[in-house]
Order: structure tokens, then C-alpha cells, then sequence
């Protein structure tokens, strides 16, 4: 995010690590032009924003120390914030008992590598929370960047969190499962093979709602077909045929075409396999 703050106008003016030795925040600091800091409390005396990236348990635990440096001589920074998607802004209470505005700012973007591009952020989600200069200041990041904020109360953040964990990392999850199950097949590159039915079916969902843009057995109502996986996946994989039993149920649920005897009959069947297994 730094980088893409940089290329926005921002000033990266200074980069503090975990230890005074990082190396990783050395080398980070002189790709972004700042100053090596060796503390958190000497980059905040030399900002007005301080951005903590760090795990979500050591957050507060990052505000708490900062708060009680900023009792200690004086401290440029009147804004810190912090990257966490769970998190709320209130981890840093101690740095709003101290008189310090407060935000939180996550960016809704699966980051597989360190090193990505600023257009990355263009036209992105980011939740936001905090007090109201915060918020204020966060969205202005937000903007800066060509990302959309919006703001996710802290009592709703883990909720709102999980749902980004089962939108992105359970997908993921999911097909290395469906690759693993493909290979089982004699695909040998399953990847070639899934990923652009992967890519349709977000297509379809970025037009349709779940219910409408779900296709397949379970859409179909084709009991007999839905039976026949289970039967070969409890063959290769007791775990992918638990995932696709309690998949399908959720599917079932959601299919807008299917009429309530056909959804019948698949949960019935779905449940019938999966109490069988456990007898």
C-alpha cells in the first residue's frame, strides 16, 4: 500500500520494522525513499500518518507502546491506523486516550506476493472504520489511491472478515481440493482445465445473484447424478465428499429454479449418504 500511496502523492517519510535490525524494513525503506526509523515512536515523530502493519494480536500491543511515547516528548503523527480486516479501529484505544485520531483501513484484495503493483488498488474495496477525523482521513487514502471505501462498523468487523476469508481463501481451498479430484480423474493439468470455469461462473455471479447464477446437478434437481459423486469421491477422498455433501446442501438451498420436491429429494439424498457414512 505504500507504494501505491507514493505513486499518489503521498510521503513515505519513514519505515520502522519489528526489530531495530530488520532487514526487511531496510531494504523496504530504501525502495520507497524514507528514513530507517528504529522504532515505531521515532517514525511517528516524524509523520502525520502512521500506518501499523503488523499481525492482528500485536496491534494493540503496537498502539499500547506508542501511546505511552507520545506521554514522552513530543510526536508529529495526530493519525494512526492500522491494515487489519478483523480488527477493529478500538485496538488502539490507547493512542485515542492519548489524543491520537484512530482508523482502520483493508484494502478487500487477496495479496499473494509483497511486491505488487499501485494500479492494484484501482477501483478495490476498502473497509474503513474509526473515529470521525479517522474515517475522514481514510477515505481520503482510500480516494488517493483510486479505491472505494466504505465503512464496516468494529463490532461487525470479524463477521465482515470471515466473509472475505470465505469469498477468497475458502475458493482457493476449494480448488485444491477440485484439482486434487481432477488429477483422480487422469487430468493432467487440472488447472488448464478449471480455472475458465472458475472465471465464468464469477462472471455469471457479477450479473446474477447466487441463486440465478448457480448451474449443474444441483440446479437441475439430477438426484441420480449428485448420488453418483458422492459415491466416487467417498471412493478417492472421504474429505472431498464431505465438502461436496454439505456444498451441495447450501447449493440446494440457494437454487432460485429448483421447486421444494426436487430440493426435497436432494437434501433428502444428501443427508441419507452422509448419515450412512457415520453408521
Amino acid at each position: 500500500m505504500a507504494r501505491a500511496l507514493l505513486a499518489s502523492g503521498w510521503d513515505v517519510t519513514s519505515v520502522a520494522g519489528s526489530t531495530p535490525s530488520s532487514a526487511t524494513a531496510t531494504q523496504f525503506a530504501a525502495e520507497v525513499g524514507a528514513t530507517r526509523a528504529e522504532t515505531p515512536g521515532e517514525a511517528a515523530r516524524l509523520a502525520d500518518v502512521v500506518v501499523i502493519a503488523v499481525p492482528d494480536h500485536a496491534i494493540a500491543e503496537v498502539g499500547s507502546s506508542l501511546a505511552a511515547e507520545s506521554g514522552t516528548g513530543p510526536m508529529q503523527a495526530a493519525y494512526f491506523g492500522h491494515l487489519s480486516g478483523a480488527v477493529g479501529s478500538s485496538a488502539l484505544s490507547a493512542l485515542s486516550d492519548a489524543g491520537k485520531s484512530v482508523f482502520g483501513f483493508h484494502p478487500v484484495l487477496p495479496f499473494a506476493s509483497r511486491q505488487v503493483s499501485p494500479s492494484v488498488f484501482e477501483s478495490a474495496p476498502v473497509a474503513i472504520s474509526g473515529d470521525s477525523e479517522g474515517i475522514e482521513l481514510a477515505r481520503t487514502m482510500a480516494e488517493s489511491i483510486g479505491a472505494s471505501a466504505f465503512v464496516v462498523a468494529d463490532e461487525d468487523r470479524v463477521l465482515y472478515h470471515a466473509a472475505c476469508v470465505l469469498a477468497s481463501n475458502a475458493l482457493v481451498a476449494l480448488e485444491g481440493v477440485a484439482f486434487e479430484v481432477a488429477k483422480a480423474a487422469g487430468i493432467s493439468d487440472p488447472a488448464a482445465v478449471l480455472l475458465p470455469l472458475v472465471k465464468a461462473t464469477v462472471s455469471n455471479l457479477e450479473e446474477k445473484v447466487p441463486g440465478e447464477a448457480l448451474t449443474g446437478p444441483v440446479a437441475r434437481g439430477d438426484v441420480m447424478t449428485v448420488e453418483s459423486h458422492i459415491s466416487e469421491l467417498d471412493r478417492i477422498s472421504a474429505s472431498a465428499a464431505e465438502i461436496y455433501r454439505v456444498l451441495s446442501a447450501e447449493a440446494a438451498d440457494l437454487a432460485a429454479g429448483l421447486d421444494e420436491s426436487a430440493r426435497t429429494k436432494l437434501i433428502a439424498a444428501l443427508s441419507r449418504r452422509a448419515q450412512g457414512d457415520a453408521a
